[in-house]
């Protein structure tokens, strides 16, 4: 829709109507994703930590459909195991694992850590206990992405917190990457056949 908008093919009565429809449509997305917060609200989602993390998890993560508009996140709590340096708390990332054991996504951390004591400190100590936050909304931007990323968070089995350095998630990226090449190449195709 933004592309025929934007297209400069339509005359001014067709261009607004287009503008108008894209209002409505914008509208419905809002109410739409408001009633899936709610109903999603309070479900559990499994969580892992990857051998060799310093924390751990104090149970699974629980949505919370009431966190600011457009996006629905999960929250839990763990504690760490032993002191870390926040520089190393850097290649500590969340990543989402779909039901066929394929990574949804990896960009960024996935979510955050919350220092329950000191927010902010440079160093956790033993003991300390930590919020953390994943983000769970699709964020590509175009529809055959979008359709895409919804696919695979459609298939959200649970999020392994692991070392972004170890194999174990250079193999799931390269994994997403191959998938979503893949998906390229079809969409690519289905365009052709056309």
């Amino acid at each position: 829709m933004r592309e025929k908008i934007f297209s400069g093919q339509l005359t001014e009565e067709d261009g607004k109507k287009a503008l108008a429809d894209f209002d409505a449509l914008r509208e419905e997305q809002k109410a739409k994703l408001l009633l899936t917060k709610d109903a999603l609200d309070g479900k559990e989602i499994p969580v892992e930590v990857a051998e060799g993390l310093p924390l751990k998890m104090d149970g699974n993560l629980k949505i919370d459909g009431k966190n600011k508009p457009g996006s629905i996140n999960a929250i839990g709590t763990g504690e760490f195991l032993s002191s870390i340096n926040f520089n190393k708390m850097g290649d500590i990332v969340i990543v989402p694992i779909d039901t066929e054991g394929k990574c949804i996504e990896v960009k960024g951390k996935g979510g955050t850590f919350n220092h329950a004591e000191t927010h902010g400190a440079l160093n956790y100590k033993e003991g300390e206990k930590f919020e953390m936050t994943v983000f769970i909304t699709p964020g590509a931007n175009t529809v055959k992405k979008c359709a895409a990323d919804m696919k695979r968070w459609s298939k959200l089995a649970k999020y392994v917190v692991m070392d972004k350095n170890s194999d174990t998630f250079k193999q799931l990226k390269e994994q997403l990457e191959a998938d979503k090449n893949a998906e390229e190449l079809e969409a690519a195709k289905e365009v052709l056949e056309k």
